[in-house]
């Protein structure tokens, strides 16, 4: 995958990085999420925001068991885009490892941008 660092400097910057990131190389029509609320990663990317909780905290309480999260991403019409900005296992929300493995079978690497890691959908 592909690595970008700079420009990297605080949270913000790192977040304007893997939007623009994403507007650059994603389709026009596309669709993605951020796990676990790292929507700033996403704003100014153009893309599509299919999953409804935004930030960690919704995630955390409205779905604790990821079902909708891990919905998302999967089957036919799953998002093309995943930004992973915190461990997978954060709040041992993934505990299963059941979300790790649906990316892993699902998405492919496709770049790392300060330190977050933009999966594309494969297949």
């Amino acid at each position: 995958p592909h690595a970008l660092a700079g420009g990297c400097g605080s949270h913000d910057a790192g977040a304007r990085q893997v939007a623009r990131w994403l507007a650059d190389h994603a389709g026009r029509d596309d669709r993605g999420v951020a796990v676990y609320g790292a929507a700033d990663d996403l704003l100014g990317s153009g893309l599509r925001l299919p999953y409804p909780y935004l930030w960690s905290l919704p995630v955390r309480t409205l779905d604790p068991h990821l079902a909708r999260l891990r919905a998302t991403v999967t089957g036919p019409d799953r998002v093309e885009w995943v930004v992973v900005a915190l461990p997978l296992d954060a709040w041992r929300l993934d505990a299963s490892g059941a979300l790790a493995r649906q990316l892993h079978t699902a998405y492919r690497p496709a770049a790392v941008v300060c330190g977050r890691a933009v999966l594309h959908r494969s297949g």
